[in-house]
Formats: structure tokens, C-alpha cells, sequence
């Protein structure tokens, strides 16, 4: 079994039980702020990453780490969990897996806009409208600056890309022309 589905697994069963609960946003915000932690302390994320460091006292150090961080108590059962068993490596897998999840059940397609500028916040509703009138979906974006398109935009979501950038358009402008003087 890959990482990546073992990953995936970890994160469904832990789903199940925060959508249970209804509180897969807090358990979703809990997983990341652990994985800050871990990743902010240099120490910490060398001790839990040494081999030669038995599970127990990763358990106990991380535990330590954990335990004043007004952490849902699931969230921290689940990451002592996945200590024991040696499978913290796989936490930011599982954060992607469950926000991937959350996404899938409640409809929600993500994406990516690479813009040359920043986006007024009225151009980004108009971008996100448009987006959803042709997915017909849910969705949430991100916005990003790219000064390699010159102008316009390339936007990314699920599976599509649309590309309305000025570097694309001066492409075609130059295949065109290309195409008739041969």
C-alpha cells in the first residue's frame, strides 16, 4: 500500500468521525495547527522523525507538545494515534486527503487564478461567477501573481484550464501568422 493511500484511509475513517460529529471543520483546523507545530519545531520534528526513537517516547514528547494547544480531544487522540503507530509522516497527507474528502462530499472544486497583477476584490467575483457558471459547481479559489503571463489570466479548476492571458493570446497571434505566411 502506497503512502498515499494509507494516507487516504487514516483520513476517510477520521472524516467519518469529525462529519459524525459535525466537526470536521475544527478537526480539519486541528490537524493543521499540529502539523505547524511539528513543523515549526526543529526539535520536535527530528526527534518524531528519528528511527531509533522508540513510538512511546515520541507519544510522550508529542503529547507534551500537544497538550496545551486547546486541541479538540479526538484531534489529539487521532495524531498520539498515528505516533504509536509510526505513521506521523503521513500527517500532511491526511490533511489533503480530509479537506479532499470534505471538498467531495459538500461539492466543492478548488482551483488556482494566476493573474500579472493583483485582483480587485470586485474581479475576483467577477472571475468566480464566471468560473461557476461553467462548472455548474461549488468553488474555491486561489489567487496567485505570475508575472510570466504579462496580463490577463490562466485559471485552474478541476481538470480544466481556463487561459485568457495576454502571453497566450500573443501565442496564437504568432501560430496564426505563422500558419498563413506558409
Amino acid at each position: 500500500m502506497t503512502y498515499s493511500e494509507l494516507a487516504n484511509r487514516y483520513a476517510v475513517a477520521f472524516y467519518d468521525i469529525a462529519a459524525e460529529s459535525k466537526q470536521s471543520e475544527s478537526f480539519l483546523s486541528g490537524l493543521k495547527t499540529v502539523h505547524v507545530i511539528i513543523e515549526e519545531n526543529k526539535i520536535i520534528a527530528d526527534f518524531i522523525s528519528t528511527p531509533l526513537i522508540s513510538s512511546g517516547e515520541k507519544v510522550a514528547v508529542l503529547q507534551k507538545a500537544i497538550k496545551d494547544s486547546g486541541l479538540p480531544t479526538e484531534v489529539i487522540n487521532f495524531v498520539l494515534l498515528l505516533a504509536k503507530r509510526g505513521r506521523l509522516e503521513l500527517l500532511s497527507n491526511i490533511i489533503y486527503s480530509f479537506r479532499a474528502r470534505e471538498d467531495e462530499l459538500g461539492g466543492i472544486t478548488r482551483g488556482t487564478v494566476r493573474t500579472a497583477a493583483p485582483l480587485s476584490e470586485r474581479q475576483k467575483e467577477n472571475v468566480l461567477n464566471r468560473i461557476k457558471a461553467f462548472t455548474k459547481k461549488k468553488i474555491i479559489l486561489q489567487y496567485f501573481e505570475d508575472q510570466t503571463i504579462i496580463g490577463g489570466l490562466v485559471a485552474q479548476v478541476g481538470g480544466h484550464t481556463f487561459d485568457d492571458s495576454l502571453s497566450a493570446h500573443l501565442q496564437n497571434m504568432k501560430e496564426d501568422l505563422t500558419r498563413r505566411i506558409n
